[in-house]
């Protein structure tokens, strides 16, 4: 399972974008209620997060980890568990194996996912807002980044689209390269648990978060 072996940029946006809500389509939000504040909040929070951890060599001070609970906390963490596992297996787990399952993916989250993209910035002035046309709660972020490339820094643009939950108002999803992060999770999991009981899943993703706890080596 290689829940943390994605491509820098899909890190950077897997948070927000914690999807694993069953699909793009939500209950429709109010029309006057765009998410755009709620987008900018999200993503500007994560990126002062990655420059925290890259400044740092991936060790978060207490504002540095105060600041990742508080991105964190804009996460559908439910919705994105729900969709990691797909809605047949996570209705047949127990409560409190579902319990524990969101929880350990929030943990991975935020000690492994978010902090893993320090090798990306950018500037807020670089970043545009704007709400997705006929899809109500999705919210297209672009602009320019810059990632770590060979010993240099170089600029390349992005394009994501944050999916917000109508009822929560929290990102459970984004589109990028034109795939659900959810969707990237699920193949992930669903081909773990071909191999391994649920049990030794959560194993394996508590060694993980434990893994990211640890100081680097040198």
């Amino acid at each position: 399972m290689k829940l943390v072996g994605i491509t820098a940029t899909r890190r950077l946006l897997i948070a927000g974008v914690v999807c694993l809500g069953m699909g793009v389509a939500a209950a429709a939000p109010a029309a006057s209620h765009d998410f755009v504040d709620e987008a900018r909040a999200f993503f500007s929070g994560l990126v002062e997060v990655t420059q925290a951890s890259r400044a740092s060599g991936g060790q978060l001070n207490d504002g540095a980890k105060a600041k990742l609970q508080d991105v964190s906390s804009k996460v559908d963490v439910e919705k994105l568990s729900q969709a990691s596992l797909g809605a047949t297996r996570w209705k047949g787990l127990k409560a409190a194996d579902r319990e524990e399952f969101r929880s350990v993916l929030q943990q991975l989250l935020e000690t492994a996912v978010f902090p893993a993209a320090k090798d990306i910035s950018t500037k807020p002035e670089a970043l545009k807002y704007e709400p997705v046309a006929a899809k109500p709660g999705q919210v297209r972020v672009s602009g320019d980044i810059e990632r770590e490339r060979a010993g240099e820094r170089v600029s390349q643009p992005l394009s994501i689209v944050l999916v917000f939950d109508a009822t929560s108002k929290r990102v459970k999803d984004a589109v990028l390269d034109r795939e659900l992060i959810s969707a990237t999770f699920k193949r992930q999991f669903d081909k773990a648990l071909q191999k391994q009981k649920f049990s030794q899943v959560l194993a394996t993703m508590r060694q993980r978060v434990r893994d990211a706890q640890s100081p680097p080596k040198k």
